[in-house]
């Protein structure tokens, strides 16, 4: 997301925050090897790649002007049991598998096309 927003010339802040449990047995570390190799495949280094996953908390979604579900799926029912009550209209689902269902590997690039859309849509 930075990489794309400064090339718009924006400076928009990200940050990623997980609707499991942390920490999650099935994710057990900070970003994954092969998300890094994608990101420096396209020329980008990934700030923060070391640092492990934290949970989404009231205040990240309520200070947040777009929250992102990746697997709608997977997230509209975590958002919506664990945020009930709370003004989620700003709240955007995409359809972006886990690696664990994704054999074709098409997530990455399904998340790089939607962050490019979000980041136009921002600027315009």
């Amino acid at each position: 997301m930075r990489n794309y927003s400064a090339q718009e010339g924006r400076d928009l802040l990200s940050d990623s925050a997980g609707l499991g449990p942390i920490p999650n047995p099935i994710n057990i570390g900070p970003i994954r090897f092969e998300v890094i190799e994608y990101l420096k495949s396209r020329g980008m280094q990934p700030k923060g790649a070391k640092r492990f996953p934290k949970k989404c908390t009231v205040e990240d979604i309520e200070s947040s002007d777009i929250v992102i579900g990746m697997n709608e799926i997977e997230h509209r029912c975590m958002i919506e049991e664990q945020f009930s009550g709370i003004a989620r209209e700003h709240v955007q689902y995409w359809h972006v598998p886990d690696m664990e269902e994704d054999p074709d590997n098409v997530g990455p690039d399904l998340m790089d096309r939607n962050v490019r859309k979000l980041i136009k849509q921002l600027s315009s």
